[in-house]
């Protein structure tokens, strides 16, 4: 299991990943499981979830990254057929907040609580050997979901 517990380090991940488990989006301990998927998927969950999502704003907000749950390395990231969904706080004002169920998140969080995720999992991956479709979970803990900057600090 992967878990992101470190306030200092990666809050508002793992704020990010607790309010889309809650939703309903798959990898909660006990629950349904991730799944690690391929290269070609991460591209295409990525370009889906923030790189090419009409409704994700652009410019990208100061000091924050486009963070999608599932990991876009999962094979159940930002599937086209997936209900999109954001919370309070992610500043994404075209995404729906409040759908339940599967699916996927969209949110903009600390852009270093961000990358820092990323080299985590990637991490994970690789000391617990985990490789293409081999099941996993993630656990959310001490996290929150980002305050928006006022527009004076954009």
């Amino acid at each position: 299991m992967l878990s992101y517990s470190n306030p200092a380090k990666n809050a508002e991940l793992a704020g990010h990943i607790a309010a889309a488990q809650n939703s309903g989006v798959v990898g909660r301990p006990g629950g349904v499981v991730l799944h690690k998927g391929t290269k070609e998927l991460e591209t295409e969950h990525r370009d889906n979830a923030c790189r090419k999502n009409p409704r994700v704003p652009k410019p990208v907000p100061r000091t924050t990254s486009c963070d999608e749950y599932p990991f876009a390395s999962s094979r159940e990231g930002a599937k086209d057929d997936g209900t999109e969904r954001t919370f309070n706080g992610c500043q994404m004002p075209d995404v729906a907040i409040g759908p339940t169920g599967p699916g996927y998140s969209v949110c903009f969080i600390n852009a270093g609580h961000n990358s820092s995720g990323g080299g985590d999992v990637r991490w994970f991956y690789h000391w617990n050997r985990i490789l293409k479709d081999d099941p996993f979970y993630v656990e959310a803990l001490n996290g929150y979901l980002p305050v928006p900057a006022t527009s004076q600090n954009r």
